[in-house]
C-alpha cells in the first residue's frame, strides 16, 4: 500500500508549466521526493543519466501523454526498455481514446486531466496494484 507515512520517489513529466506546479506542490506536500522533467525526450535523458540499467531505487513516473519533442508514450517505451520494472502513470486529457491494449505494454495506470489530489492518491494505490489501468 502507498500511504502518507511511506515516501516515494516521483518524477514528473508535464510540459504545461501550471500543471506541473500543481502535481509537484500536491505530491511534495503528501511528503513524497518529486522531480521533474518537461517532455519526454527529458525523461529519457533524466532516467539514461540516472539510473542507466539499474531497477534500483526507480522512481514512479507520472507522464502527460502529449508533449513536445516526445510523447508520453514514445517515453514511455523507450525508459520501459531500460527498466522493466518501472512503474508508470499516464495522465492525458485523451483517456477515453486510449485502450488498455494500446498502452498495456508501457503504461500502468492511466489518469485523466484535471488531476487532483484524489486522483493522484489513487493513481499511486493503483500503480501499486497488478493489472490495473484507469482511475
Amino acid at each position: 500500500m502507498c500511504s502518507s507515512s511511506e515516501p516515494l520517489d516521483i518524477l514528473i513529466a508535464e510540459d504545461n508549466d501550471i500543471t506541473r506546479a500543481c502535481m509537484e506542490r500536491i505530491l511534495s506536500s503528501m511528503g513524497h521526493s518529486v522531480k521533474c522533467v518537461r517532455d519526454g525526450a527529458e525523461l529519457v535523458d533524466h532516467m539514461a543519466l540516472n539510473y542507466g540499467v539499474s531497477n534500483q531505487n526507480l522512481p514512479i513516473i507520472l507522464t502527460d501523454y502529449n508533449m513536445p519533442k516526445m510523447n508520453g508514450l514514445q517515453a514511455a517505451s523507450k525508459v520501459r526498455q531500460m527498466h522493466r520494472d518501472l512503474k508508470i502513470v499516464m495522465i492525458t486529457s485523451e483517456a477515453s481514446t486510449l485502450t488498455e491494449d494500446s498502452v498495456d505494454e508501457f503504461v500502468d495506470v492511466i489518469i485523466p486531466k484535471p488531476v487532483s489530489r484524489d486522483v493522484l492518491t489513487d493513481a499511486l494505490l493503483l500503480v501499486r496494484t497488478p493489472n490495473s489501468h484507469s482511475v
